[in-house]
């Protein structure tokens, strides 16, 4: 087929920066269902993401003065025309094509980080079952089922701890009914199916006698581990305390970091130039840097959450760093440092 080699290199064009992409979105406790589908699906999921990343990707490439996409447009032509191009190994070449890849992977990563702490702090995943993680056990154990439409008149006010009572099965006895605060919860690597329950401040109901009541005689020790594939059921209780009014703008600083983000990575402004193109992404680094020092005093000044004591200290420390960072940068772009 004379496509075949075009659409080899096409096809792994797409999928790398998807699978980049779902690598990094899917963190923490959610880390696991990156792998908990086959090959096949990972594949098929990594697709619209690398379609769209490639998109931008090369937006962003071409309007970059530093960046020439002619050695990129003839190398891929190349390989469209079923050969592989004669001058791949080339210096200039090569460096064109390291510097679009590093461009690819690290907004891959960048875009994944940012979408995932947006879906969190928007609680988008909470209210919106497409936006939904597979790992349903975290959204319980954490209390944050209290966000689900299904749950909104069950939980008020802000979760303090989770606690448990455990009926675990027993050979050859009663079950035993354990309480505890849950700390922590394993999942298996295919299913995604609940694997152990890790209980702190445990107590075990017990009767003295088959007729009386069972009473509770805490356990020694500090966390108690208990097999998922033992328990017959689990009764939550969330403790809560009266939540504090905020009237901060939730995710607005988020909202502007990210806006600041994608002016500095996708312009062309000259402020954000340098004489080589090694001094341009080191300018660039530090403008994203700058931008999070900005974004964390303006949190800081609109957040309700601190002290006024730790307020004004917090705001002197950031406006101190931004100052000494806006002295470094004019500098620098006076070539009066390397």
């Amino acid at each position: 087929m004379p496509t075949a080699l075009d659409s080899l290199v096409l096809f792994i064009a797409i999928i790398i920066p998807g699978i980049t992409f779902r690598r990094f979105y899917f963190q923490g406790e959610f880390t696991k269902q990156f792998n908990s589908r086959s090959l096949t699906h990972g594949l098929i999921a990594s697709i619209l993401p690398g379609i769209l990343l490639q998109v931008a990707t090369v937006f962003i490439y071409k309007n970059q003065s530093y960046l020439n996409s002619y050695n990129l447009i003839t190398t891929y032509n190349s390989f469209k025309g079923n050969s592989i191009p004669t001058n791949l190994f080339d210096e200039n070449v090569l460096l064109d094509i390291t510097s679009y890849l590093f461009i690819l992977l690290s907004f891959s990563v960048l875009v994944a980080n940012l979408s995932y702490r947006l879906v969190r702090i928007s609680k988008a995943d909470r209210w919106s079952t497409v936006m939904r993680f597979s790992n349903s056990w975290n959204y319980y154990f954490k209390g944050e089922v209290k966000d689900f439409p299904e749950y909104k008149s069950i939980v008020k006010g802000k979760i303090l701890e989770v606690r448990a009572d455990i009926l675990l099965r027993v050979a050859n006895e009663e079950p035993r009914l354990y309480a505890g605060i849950v700390s922590q919860h394993t999942l298996q690597k295919e299913t995604l199916e609940l694997k152990n329950i890790y209980l702190t401040k445990v107590f075990l109901y017990k009767r003295k006698n088959e007729n009386e009541k069972r009473i509770p005689i805490r356990i020694p020790g500090d966390v108690m581990i208990l097999n998922a594939n033992d328990i017959i059921n689990i009764n939550l209780r969330y403790v809560t305390i009266p939540k504090k009014s905020y009237k901060g703008l939730p995710g607005l600083t988020l909202v502007l970091f990210f806006l600041g983000l994608i002016f500095v990575v996708m312009t062309d402004v000259e402020i954000f130039n340098g004489s080589t193109l090694f001094k341009t992404i080191l300018i660039k680094i530090y403008a994203v840097i700058y931008l999070l020092f900005i974004s964390t005093l303006l949190e800081t000044f609109i957040s309700k959450k601190s002290s006024e004591a730790n307020k004004r200290s917090i705001i002197q420390g950031l406006s101190f760093f931004i100052f000494v960072m806006t002295i470094l940068f004019l500098l620098f772009r006076r070539n009066l440092l390397f």
